[in-house]
């Protein structure tokens, strides 16, 4: 989409870059969601100027989309941790699952997930 919008190089760099605010913003929703604003605010400003997320939106590479993805995937856990319903749990794997078709190294923060939540599931 952003290649018929932008076209060329311009169009590949504009997807990395947005796939970078969709990971800050995804940042945002799961420290809003487990910890308030303040705290969502330090998590996403700290995303938004780390040296990796910068390299992954800015290099126009295949696996930038892993951090969005895995961000919203986190988002609708927290989400189904604090609200269980069966809808959030399926979004978080579905876009969980989507990461590992961008990027290898998504497996194992999808692999956290299950923990992740059998951790919940002791501590509840």
């Amino acid at each position: 989409l952003t290649m018929r919008l932008a076209g060329g190089m311009l169009g590949v760099r504009l997807a990395s870059a947005l796939f970078g605010v969709v990971a800050v913003f995804g940042v945002y929703l799961i420290g809003r969601r487990l910890g308030g604003s303040a705290y969502a605010l330090c998590a996403a400003a700290l995303l938004a100027v780390s040296a990796w997320a910068i390299d992954f939106s800015r290099l126009a590479m295949p696996n930038s989309a892993a951090p969005a993805m895995l961000s919203c995937g986190f988002f609708f856990l927290a989400l189904a941790l604090t609200r269980p319903q069966a809808r959030y749990f399926a979004a978080c794997g579905v876009v969980c699952g989507l990461s590992l078709m961008t990027y290898a190294g998504a497996l194992l923060a999808t692999v956290s997930v299950p923990v992740l939540l059998l951790t919940a599931r002791s501590v509840a």
